[in-house]
């Protein structure tokens, strides 16, 4: 029901204030948004309306690597489902940055995660799909 999903959406709300922020709680609650974006078209308009991507974003900033990678999945699976493909693009730019500076930056060369690495995979997949058509044209 909906009472379900915005009491998942409350938990990140709150999380971003450090005395409630625990890292199983927003990994989880981030993980179950994911699928019920990824299952449900009706829930996923409600999550849409309650979370956006740029309020998820400072999850990145976390040490815990099980919210990096939530975090990135949820991302991920809101730009897959996303109706309107130019502000899908748009945030997509803007996440760039943000990906390099709080997720890559905290790793040494070659020691990404590898569930990390893989959600990294998918996000360039987007990114590239969102060139297809553009590198399709003739000059």
């Amino acid at each position: 029901t909906e009472n379900f999903v915005k009491k998942f959406v409350n938990f990140i709300d709150r999380s971003h204030q450090p005395e409630y922020y625990h890292a199983t709680i927003v990994s989880m609650c981030l993980d179950i948004l994911r699928s019920i974006i990824s299952c449900s078209q009706k829930f996923y308009q409600l999550v849409l309306g309650e979370v956006s991507i740029a309020a998820v974003v400072p999850f990145l900033n976390k040490q815990d690597t099980n919210v990096k990678c939530s975090t990135l999945a949820f991302i991920n699976a809101m730009i897959s489902k996303a109706e309107a493909k130019e502000e899908a693009i748009r945030n997509m730019h803007q996440l760039g940055n943000i990906m390099r500076d709080c997720i890559l930056s905290n790793f040494t060369l070659g020691t990404v995660p590898r569930e990390i690495a893989q959600e990294l995979y998918v996000y360039q997949c987007h990114l590239m799909n969102q060139y297809e058509s553009r590198m399709k044209q003739k000059f």
